[in-house]
């Protein structure tokens, strides 16, 4: 999940297995009495504090986007700013096709954090 952006269905069966785990338990019987979004909320709104996978991957994949913005100094972030963007501002690169799959999630992460 840190590195690789999963693709939907990956993100809803494992959503599916956690709703699954909490509602029936390991007897495989339950009773969903209480609403998924409620159980999804924060803690401090009431929930249990569980987050979409989509959203774990998203904020995972975000730590690196961070690092490219405030770790200057780290090695695999020149590397990487170097190769894919040339010295360029990093929050107006794009993905290419060329680019390897791992930078083009960074980047795919990058816009979503953007728009947010």
């Amino acid at each position: 999940m840190q590195i690789n952006w999963l693709p939907k269905n990956i993100c809803d069966n494992i959503d599916q297995t956690t709703r699954n785990f909490i509602w029936r338990g390991t007897n495989n019987k339950g009773l969903h009495l209480v609403i998924w979004e409620k159980i999804a909320r924060s803690r401090h709104l009431g929930g249990l504090g569980i987050r979409p996978a989509r959203e774990a991957n998203t904020c995972l994949l975000g730590k690196f986007v961070w690092d490219m913005v405030q770790s200057k100094n780290k090695l695999w972030v020149n590397l990487l700013s170097n190769k894919y963007s040339g010295g360029s501002n990093f929050l107006h690169d794009n993905a290419h096709p060329n680019n390897s799959p791992s930078w083009s999630f960074i980047i795919r992460a990058k816009n979503i954090l953007k728009n947010r």
